[in-house]
Protein backbone atom coordinates (compact mmCIF):
# COMPACT_ATOMS: atom_id res chain seq x y z
CA UNK A 1 0.00 0.00 0.00
CA UNK A 2 1.18 3.19 -0.50
CA UNK A 3 1.22 5.85 2.08
CA UNK A 4 -1.63 7.81 0.41
CA UNK A 5 -3.81 4.79 0.53
CA UNK A 6 -3.02 4.29 4.19
CA UNK A 7 -4.19 7.40 5.00
CA UNK A 8 -6.73 7.16 3.27
CA UNK A 9 -7.56 3.61 4.93
CA UNK A 10 -6.43 5.74 8.35
CA UNK A 11 -8.98 8.11 7.68
CA UNK A 12 -12.09 5.75 7.05
CA UNK A 13 -10.88 4.06 9.98
CA UNK A 14 -11.10 6.83 12.39
CA UNK A 15 -14.35 8.19 11.12
CA UNK A 16 -15.82 4.58 11.29
CA UNK A 17 -14.47 4.27 15.03
CA UNK A 18 -15.87 7.91 15.32
CA UNK A 19 -19.34 6.71 14.06
CA UNK A 20 -19.40 3.53 16.57
CA UNK A 21 -18.10 6.11 19.47
CA UNK A 22 -21.58 7.85 18.80
CA UNK A 23 -23.80 5.60 18.50
CA UNK A 24 -22.79 4.16 21.81
CA UNK A 25 -23.11 7.53 23.46
CA UNK A 26 -26.27 7.66 21.82
CA UNK A 27 -27.28 4.39 23.05
CA UNK A 28 -25.97 4.66 26.56
CA UNK A 29 -28.00 8.53 26.50
CA UNK A 30 -31.24 6.47 25.73
CA UNK A 31 -30.72 3.81 27.95
CA UNK A 32 -30.17 6.24 30.71
CA UNK A 33 -33.71 7.84 29.92
CA UNK A 34 -35.09 4.74 30.57
CA UNK A 35 -33.58 4.12 33.68
CA UNK A 36 -34.41 7.29 35.21
CA UNK A 37 -37.91 7.43 34.01
CA UNK A 38 -38.59 3.88 35.42
CA UNK A 39 -36.81 5.09 38.92
CA UNK A 40 -39.31 7.97 38.32
CA UNK A 41 -42.12 5.59 37.99
CA UNK A 42 -40.88 3.00 40.92
CA UNK A 43 -40.75 5.83 42.90
CA UNK A 44 -44.27 7.12 42.10
CA UNK A 45 -45.26 3.49 42.97
CA UNK A 46 -43.74 3.69 46.45
CA UNK A 47 -45.77 6.90 47.22
CA UNK A 48 -48.80 5.44 46.18
CA UNK A 49 -48.25 2.59 48.80
CA UNK A 50 -47.26 4.56 51.66
CA UNK A 51 -49.84 7.41 51.04
CA UNK A 52 -52.36 4.03 51.15
CA UNK A 53 -50.28 2.57 54.11
CA UNK A 54 -50.73 5.89 56.23
CA UNK A 55 -54.38 6.45 55.25
CA UNK A 56 -55.59 3.33 55.95
CA UNK A 57 -53.82 3.46 59.35
CA UNK A 58 -55.13 6.30 60.05
CA UNK A 59 -58.57 5.37 59.60
CA UNK A 60 -58.22 2.61 61.82
CA UNK A 61 -57.26 4.63 64.20
CA UNK A 62 -60.12 6.98 64.31
CA UNK A 63 -62.37 4.70 64.00
CA UNK A 64 -61.01 3.08 67.28
CA UNK A 65 -61.22 6.01 68.80
CA UNK A 66 -65.38 6.34 69.69
CA UNK A 67 -64.21 3.02 71.72
CA UNK A 68 -61.77 4.18 74.39
CA UNK A 69 -63.74 3.29 77.26
CA UNK A 70 -60.24 2.33 79.96
CA UNK A 71 -57.17 4.50 80.67
CA UNK A 72 -55.26 2.25 79.63
CA UNK A 73 -56.97 1.65 75.68
CA UNK A 74 -56.81 5.40 75.33
CA UNK A 75 -53.37 5.28 76.12
CA UNK A 76 -52.36 2.74 73.81
CA UNK A 77 -54.85 4.77 70.83
CA UNK A 78 -52.34 8.13 71.50
CA UNK A 79 -49.34 5.51 71.52
CA UNK A 80 -50.61 4.51 67.89
CA UNK A 81 -52.23 7.85 66.49
CA UNK A 82 -48.49 9.68 67.52
CA UNK A 83 -46.30 6.81 65.61
CA UNK A 84 -48.13 7.16 63.18
CA UNK A 85 -47.48 11.05 62.43
CA UNK A 86 -44.17 10.03 63.52
CA UNK A 87 -43.67 7.75 60.78
CA UNK A 88 -45.40 10.47 58.20
CA UNK A 89 -42.38 12.24 59.19
CA UNK A 90 -39.74 10.09 58.72
CA UNK A 91 -41.17 9.09 55.02
CA UNK A 92 -41.31 13.29 54.62
CA UNK A 93 -37.97 13.80 55.25
CA UNK A 94 -36.85 10.56 53.04
CA UNK A 95 -38.70 12.07 49.81
CA UNK A 96 -40.91 9.32 50.07
CA UNK A 97 -43.99 11.66 50.94
CA UNK A 98 -45.05 13.88 48.60
CA UNK A 99 -44.54 17.44 50.44
CA UNK A 100 -48.04 18.44 49.58
CA UNK A 101 -49.85 15.60 50.81
CA UNK A 102 -48.01 15.58 54.08
CA UNK A 103 -48.75 19.34 53.95
CA UNK A 104 -52.36 18.49 54.06
CA UNK A 105 -52.14 15.86 56.70
CA UNK A 106 -50.57 18.29 58.87
CA UNK A 107 -52.86 21.14 58.00
CA UNK A 108 -55.59 18.71 59.22
CA UNK A 109 -53.63 18.24 62.66
CA UNK A 110 -52.90 21.87 62.94
CA UNK A 111 -56.15 23.00 62.90
CA UNK A 112 -56.85 20.08 65.76
CA UNK A 113 -53.99 19.83 67.79
CA UNK A 114 -55.09 21.77 70.74
CA UNK A 115 -58.47 19.58 71.11
CA UNK A 116 -59.08 16.95 72.80
CA UNK A 117 -60.10 13.50 71.29
CA UNK A 118 -63.23 13.33 74.03
CA UNK A 119 -64.75 15.43 76.35
CA UNK A 120 -62.69 16.60 79.15
CA UNK A 121 -60.14 14.55 77.70
CA UNK A 122 -56.10 15.50 77.08
CA UNK A 123 -55.52 17.69 74.28
CA UNK A 124 -53.95 16.35 71.23
CA UNK A 125 -50.90 18.58 71.91
CA UNK A 126 -50.61 17.44 75.71
CA UNK A 127 -50.34 13.93 74.59
CA UNK A 128 -47.96 14.30 71.79
CA UNK A 129 -45.35 16.06 74.05
CA UNK A 130 -45.79 13.15 76.37
CA UNK A 131 -45.11 10.42 73.13
CA UNK A 132 -42.29 12.76 71.81
CA UNK A 133 -40.80 13.21 75.38
CA UNK A 134 -40.89 9.43 76.40
CA UNK A 135 -40.44 7.21 73.20
CA UNK A 136 -38.72 10.07 70.82
CA UNK A 137 -36.89 11.90 73.03
CA UNK A 138 -33.42 11.95 70.65
CA UNK A 139 -34.85 13.17 67.08
CA UNK A 140 -34.21 16.81 67.74
CA UNK A 141 -35.72 17.70 64.01
CA UNK A 142 -38.84 15.73 64.89
CA UNK A 143 -39.36 17.72 68.19
CA UNK A 144 -38.78 20.94 66.60
CA UNK A 145 -41.24 20.48 63.83
CA UNK A 146 -44.00 19.74 66.30
CA UNK A 147 -42.87 22.39 68.78
CA UNK A 148 -43.34 24.62 65.77
CA UNK A 149 -46.84 23.19 64.70
CA UNK A 150 -47.68 23.79 68.52
CA UNK A 151 -47.41 27.09 67.80
CA UNK A 152 -49.05 27.62 64.11
CA UNK A 153 -52.14 25.45 66.00
CA UNK A 154 -52.85 28.37 68.37
CA UNK A 155 -53.43 30.78 65.36
CA UNK A 156 -56.99 32.02 65.18
CA UNK A 157 -57.46 32.13 61.65
CA UNK A 158 -57.53 28.74 59.68
CA UNK A 159 -56.42 30.40 56.30
CA UNK A 160 -53.14 31.82 57.97
CA UNK A 161 -52.80 29.10 60.07
CA UNK A 162 -52.62 26.83 56.50
CA UNK A 163 -50.45 29.44 55.21
CA UNK A 164 -48.22 28.79 58.39
CA UNK A 165 -48.01 24.99 58.06
CA UNK A 166 -47.20 25.24 54.16
CA UNK A 167 -43.80 27.54 55.54
CA UNK A 168 -43.21 24.84 57.87
CA UNK A 169 -43.46 22.73 55.03
CA UNK A 170 -41.15 23.81 53.14
CA UNK A 171 -38.40 24.81 55.86
CA UNK A 172 -38.49 20.74 57.15
CA UNK A 173 -38.57 19.55 53.08
CA UNK A 174 -35.74 17.01 52.44
CA UNK A 175 -32.94 18.42 50.54
CA UNK A 176 -32.63 16.22 47.16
Amino acid sequence: MTPEQTQIVSAISALGQLIILSLTAWIAFYQLRNISHSLKLGQQGNTTNIVAHCASRYEKIMAESINLSREEDERIWWYRLWDLHTEQFMFFQKSLLDKDIYALWINELAINYNKPIKANGKTRVETHKEYLRDIIPYHKKLHEFFQQLEGISQEVSIAHKSQLVHELIEKFKPID
